[in-house]
């Protein structure tokens, strides 16, 4: 998920792609097996753990949206879990329920062979482009 190719200077062109394409491809690597769906509570208790894990939702009809679940002590189902806007505008925290504006399905992906003692560049989503 977290990858480490120099995006910059990558001819791979999943790189370069809008969020409805970046949720079918991390849809995709589910059913591969490369990365783990996970629902809500899962995904908070993970990220309280320091796993890195991505809010993802598609929208057929228009622009999708992607968030990183932050840590944060609690959990409210009504709610989901506590997120982070990433990408152009990145933003505060808000929970899930305010992050993602439609009430379509939010799925939660996470890498569980992600070393989360050892953070650098290469783990690191760089979603500036550079």
């Amino acid at each position: 998920m977290t990858g480490g190719t120099n995006r910059q200077s990558s001819s791979d062109s999943s790189y370069n792609t809008n969020a409805n394409k970046a949720v079918q491809n991390l849809e995709a690597a589910s059913v591969a097996g490369t990365i783990e769906e996970v629902d809500g509570a899962t995904a908070q208790s993970l990220a309280n753990q320091g796993y890195t894990v991505v809010g993802a939702q598609e929208n057929p009809s228009g622009k999708g949206h992607l968030n990183v679940v932050t840590s944060y002590p609690e959990y409210d189902s009504s709610l989901g879990p506590m997120t982070s806007d990433v990408g152009g505008r990145p933003g505060g925290m808000r929970y899930a329920e305010d992050a993602f504006l439609t009430k379509q399905e939010v799925t939660y992906y996470y890498d569980p062979e992600q070393d989360r003692t050892v953070i650098d560049d290469s783990q690191v989503l760089n979603t500036w482009g550079y």
